[in-house]
């Protein structure tokens, strides 16, 4: 199942760890991984939040709004220490594993045989019990928004014969 995650989503399940560890939380969650596809910057999810008119800054400010420990920092400045790296790798949650299964789901359901940024923030909008979930929504990026954006950048590629 692995080797079905492009490198970009693997890239940003790394940022996902470091977003964990900058916010001084000790565990990988729903909220990091949306935050890690926001730091990545590119790809197809980003596309999308963007063709929905959702700025990556609004969505950053309003989970750590919601998630951020005492411990942690919002953003990093240039006085700012470097973090220092967890020895043990910081464990993702149940949550973060069940929407991995969802991302493959959404893959496949739409005949894709890639698991891509795009199938992530799928799974994320669709547990409405996410702090994912509901940080986006009131941006008018619920699960039915982010795929007719998505089935619509999709569209919009040239198809090969």
């Amino acid at each position: 199942m692995d080797q079905m995650f492009t490198e970009r989503v693997k890239k940003v399940m790394i940022l996902a760890r470091d977003e964990s560890q900058r916010l001084g939380h000790d565990y990988v969650g729903a909220e990091h991984v949306l935050l890690g596809i926001i730091k990545d910057g590119e790809g197809v999810a980003n596309r999308v939040l963007a063709a929905l008119g959702v700025a990556p800054v609004t969505i950053t400010q309003a989970l750590e709004d919601r998630v951020a420990h005492p411990g942690g920092q919002k953003e990093p400045t240039p006085f700012t220490p470097k973090v220092k790296r967890i020895k043990e790798p910081t464990p993702f949650t149940p949550k973060v594993k069940a929407i991995m299964d969802q991302a493959v789901s959404e893959a496949k359901d739409m005949e894709i045989r890639y698991v891509g940024t795009e199938h992530l923030l799928l799974a994320l909008a669709k547990d409405r019990d996410s702090t994912s979930a509901q940080v986006l929504a009131p941006f008018g990026a619920t699960y039915e928004t982010i795929k007719a954006s998505l089935l619509a950048i999709i569209g919009d590629r040239p198809t090969s014969s």
